[in-house]
């Protein structure tokens, strides 16, 4: 009876401390691989989850439908573009009370509601066209409702 005493007040992990860890680092376990994962996916997956479409050069492309890239990390930057443009366009169509029909639009003015970074630049033959590093990010407008983008990764 008295060695029964002594282990009851001994000190260290209980069997339930110890499931606790297992079960929280499994959950951590879990995450990191799902995160992982999702960084060796294509461009064609960055472009459904920000509704973007991305089309090779000369295929043609309806928004929503995703045609195979050529090499994802052109079209990375070229969707980080487009989700840039979606959120300057909601900016153009607080302040001026309808959208951006042109990159003009979103460009020019006192206070520009979307600055292009270095490198890229406004087609100066489609004002609805930016050219980038490869890549060409085409806004489809009518002013009354959200402008779409769709980008063109070329070589």
């Amino acid at each position: 009876m008295q060695r029964l005493e002594e282990c009851s007040g001994a000190t260290g992990a209980s069997l339930v401390g110890l499931l606790m860890i297992v079960v929280v680092l499994g959950g951590l376990a879990a995450l990191a691989v799902v995160g992982v994962s999702s960084l060796g996916g294509d461009a064609n997956t960055l472009a459904v989850v920000s509704g973007t479409t991305i089309a090779r050069t000369g295929a043609t492309a309806a928004t929503g439908s995703n045609a195979p890239v050529d090499r994802p990390g052109r079209g990375v930057a070229c969707v980080a573009s487009a989700d840039a443009a979606r959120a300057a366009a909601a900016v153009f169509y607080v302040s001026a009370g309808a959208y951006p029909t042109t990159w003009t639009d979103l460009t020019t003015g006192s206070e520009p509601s979307l600055r292009l970074p270095p490198g890229v630049k406004i087609d100066t033959a489609n004002t609805a066209q930016l050219d980038g590093y490869q890549w060409k990010l085409v806004m489809a407008a009518d002013g009354r409702s959200a402008p779409t983008f769709t980008c063109r990764v070329t070589s």
